[in-house]
């Protein structure tokens, strides 16, 4: 049976889940909106970084892991704020298909850094 390395057992790290409700055109452009839907406790585990630039701008990237209980209620293209950075879920991991750990596989995107 699965269980996660000791640290991350403790699942002490906060990350407000929000879900997206609708698209908002703002300057021609749409924007998704996205609602508060409640507080996930679970560990973080930074995994890679990058840098590029595109169209003159200097682009950074940061994946991250994120493991923690079962939720049903998280979907692919939620979003997750930890400690004041908005990650977006990429990959839903059921582990071992037992309905009690997760890990999800975030990705931050920032332009003009």
């Amino acid at each position: 049976m699965y269980r996660p390395i000791e640290r991350s057992l403790q699942m002490n790290t906060p990350a407000t889940h929000r879900k997206p409700t609708g698209y908002q055109n703002v300057n021609g452009r749409d924007q998704k909106l996205y609602q508060p839907k409640g507080v996930i406790l679970g560990h973080y585990k930074e995994k890679s970084g990058g840098e590029t630039i595109v169209n003159g701008l200097k682009v950074v990237t940061k994946s991250i892991t994120f493991t923690c209980w079962y939720n049903p209620a998280l979907e692919e293209k939620d979003q997750l704020i930890i400690m004041g950075k908005v990650y977006e879920i990429t990959n839903i991991e059921d582990v071992e298909m037992r309905h009690r750990y997760m890990t999800c596989e975030l990705e931050s995107v920032e332009a003009g850094a």
